[in-house]
């Protein structure tokens, strides 16, 4: 069987006015974090037959990003947003 994650969400978060709280739409918007969702999200995922979207959330990552040359650039470090 060949089957694959798709992740229909990926966000790196910069808003400062955001809180870790109980609710996940403001947790995902939290400067710093990171907010990553599979599964059916907004119409992603219909044609792969997939019913629940299940929402992630990172509190401190590290997010390193390479261009096409190998360049690494950091945009968070230890959950502070570089950007």
């Amino acid at each position: 069987m060949n089957e694959k994650a798709v992740i229909g969400e990926f966000l790196v978060s910069v808003n400062d006015w955001a809180v870790f709280d109980d609710n996940i739409s403001n947790c995902e918007k939290v400067s710093g974090g990171v907010h990553f969702a599979m599964g059916n999200s907004e119409g992603l995922g219909k044609d792969r037959g997939e019913t629940f979207h299940f929402d992630n959330i990172v509190k401190t990552p590290t997010i390193i990003v390479c261009d096409q040359d190998g360049e690494e650039t950091i945009i968070a470090d230890s959950g502070k947003a570089l950007l």
